[in-house]
């Protein structure tokens, strides 16, 4: 099955493709492109060394993406925090995370932190009444 295709840069031999387990899920794994360590209780960006294009604008509807946590890593104690990737941007995307745990959490390369997902959205203008 086909679906609407969204355009993809790996910027660095470092990147990883997005992919999804199976075919009906909504979301794309997104791997980081670097091992870190997060302190507890700290933030840091993760990188994905990862870039996307996504649709043209229609008259109608606008497309944009979000990178959601994972729930498997929100368990562990790494959150994701959401973020919306507009049409506009450009360059690598990336995504902050947090460890909510009281210890030091690895992220290694290659591991599946964040989803993201891809929305199409009305056109809308906000009138004041």
């Amino acid at each position: 099955m086909s679906g609407v295709p969204v355009n993809f840069t790996l910027l660095s031999e470092h990147a990883y493709a997005p992919s999804r387990a199976l075919e009906e899920d909504t979301s794309w794994d997104l791997f980081a492109a670097h091992a870190i360590t997060i302190p507890p209780r700290q933030y840091r960006e993760i990188i994905f060394d990862l870039s996307i294009g996504l649709p043209p604008v229609d008259p109608m509807v606008l497309w944009s993406s979000q990178i959601r946590p994972k729930l498997e890593k929100a368990r562990q104690g790494l959150l994701v925090i959401p973020a919306t990737i507009d049409r506009s941007h450009e360059g690598s995307i990336s995504a902050m995370a947090y460890n909510m745990t009281g210890y030091y959490l690895n992220v290694n390369k290659g591991d599946a932190v964040a989803e993201l997902v891809v929305m199409l959205s009305p056109r809308v203008d906000f009138l004041e009444a």
